[in-house]
Formats: structure tokens, C-alpha cells, sequence
């Protein structure tokens, strides 16, 4: 309360670092915005609490917001690349979006549906790549692996 941004910063990682409540999820981000408002070098923090969904859901277009704020050029300008070419019908720029949104490809997806519907996009303009990202991180319900 008194705008102090380290407060703010230890905070939001203590209500990240104990099994949360939406509630407590709601409030670590509000803490993370506030920090990173005071001080933008707590941005990239904030940034990727937000991407990797320390303690809140994960959300890429909140964390590249962040990631803005603090500076960080080569993921936003990947990002931003990566979202034109694919509204620009590039396949393969759609499947750099899917992969943004996947996260970590050995451990579980991020933004599981967000991805996926990157790289159906990418699939569906005749990709071979993002058809195989499709086969193998989305099999269909049902089918084993």
C-alpha cells in the first residue's frame, strides 16, 4: 500500500508459491501489475509468472504485455512476427504462434487450446509441421498414445 515494488513483488510470488485459490490467483496478478507499474524492472517477473502460470493461468498476451513494459524486444518482436504472418495466412508463422502458446513442449501445454487452434490454422493452409503438431500434442479423445 505504500508503493513499495519489492512488497508488491514478494507478495504476488507468496501468493504464487502456496496452493491458490482463484481468489489468491486474482490477487497475485493484481500484485504483479502493481509492481510492475512501480518499477519496470519487476516487469520480466511479472512476465513470466503471467506466462508460465506461477500461481495465476497462464496468459501469453498478459505476459507479453508485461514483457513490453519491461523492455524485453526478442520474445515480443518473435510474438508479434509470429501473430501477423499467421493473419497473413503464413502457415508457418501460425505454427510459431502454436508454439508460443504450447509453452514447454516435454512438460504440459500452457495455453493447450490456444496452440492448438494456431496450429489446426497452420494445418489447414497444408503445413506438414503444424499437421504434426496437431498428431502428436492433440491425438483425439479416445485414441491411445
Amino acid at each position: 500500500n505504500d508503493g513499495d515494488a519489492a512488497s508488491c513483488a514478494e507478495l504476488a510470488r507468496t501468493l504464487s508459491a502456496v496452493p491458490s485459490t482463484d481468489e489468491d490467483q486474482k490477487r497475485a496478478g493484481r500484485y504483479w501489475e502493481r509492481a510492475c507499474d512501480l518499477a519496470e524492472s519487476l516487469c520480466r517477473e511479472a512476465a513470466d509468472a503471467t506466462r508460465f502460470g506461477e500461481g495465476l493461468e497462464p496468459d501469453l498476451d498478459a505476459a507479453i504485455a508485461f514483457y513490453r513494459r519491461g523492455g524485453e524486444r526478442d520474445l515480443t518482436a518473435r510474438f508479434d512476427r509470429a501473430r501477423e504472418g499467421c493473419e497473413a495466412e503464413d502457415a508457418g508463422a501460425c505454427v510459431e504462434l502454436g508454439d508460443l502458446y504450447y509453452g514447454d513442449p516435454a512438460g504440459e501445454p500452457l495455453q493447450r487450446s490456444v496452440a492448438e487452434r494456431y496450429y489446426q490454422r497452420g494445418c489447414a493452409q497444408g503445413d506438414a509441421e503444424a499437421c504434426s503438431r496437431v498428431e502428436e500434442r492433440f491425438p483425439p479423445r479416445g485414441s491411445r498414445s
